[in-house]
């Protein structure tokens, strides 16, 4: 992965981590410093071959993390929620 796609990467996990959802386009682009739409939806291509995105084209945002059942729970979650399950076995 290059360094670009990786930091588009983050930026799209962050958003949906903070928000729930991914962000638009626009803010693909301020983030990333890219100069058009397009040169973020290559790079949405190449990370959704690469498997790292899955993408719901009717849907407005329609960007998800792929490879996990877990990738839309936010990380403050599943964190309460492996100490809850040590807690539980060391009893």
């Amino acid at each position: 992965m290059k360094a670009d796609e990786e930091k588009l990467l983050a930026f799209i996990a962050s958003r949906i981590e903070a928000t729930g959802e991914a962000p638009t386009y626009r803010e693909m682009r301020a983030h990333t410093g890219l100069q058009s739409n397009h040169g973020v939806a290559l790079r949405i291509d190449r990370l959704c071959a690469q498997g790292h995105l899955v993408r719901n084209a009717r849907v407005h945002r329609g960007l998800k993390l792929a490879g996990s059942p877990l990738g839309n729970i936010p990380t403050a979650e599943l964190q309460a929620e492996l100490a809850r399950r040590e807690r539980e076995s060391g009893r």
